[in-house]
């Protein structure tokens, strides 16, 4: 065997590779999240990165904010207008 690719997470990039910092967080949806221990044992084993580094950002929202706000009565409202509109009746 000359490759061994993984893990893979269960993401919507169907991505592979390991979390090496950020577990001061808890796992969030779509993101790989593994236990500390798996970095040391694939770099005891020999095993070595292959492609790019796969980044995740967080962003802190005040729900309170006037832009948050003002984004929420927009998304309510293209919401419902999809749901009353003569297409969505025809569905």
């Amino acid at each position: 065997m000359k490759a061994l690719y993984g893990p893979f997470n269960l993401d919507r990039e169907d991505s592979r590779g390991l979390l090496i910092e950020g577990r001061d967080r808890p796992p969030v949806i779509l993101c790989g999240h593994q236990p500390s221990y798996y970095q040391h044992f694939f770099e005891r084993y020999g095993f070595q990165k292959n492609g790019e580094d796969g980044l995740a950002y967080a962003v802190n929202l005040d729900p309170n904010a006037p832009k948050i706000k003002r984004l929420a009565r927009l998304a309510d409202k293209v919401w419902h207008a999809t749901r009353t509109s003569r297409y969505a009746a025809q569905i």
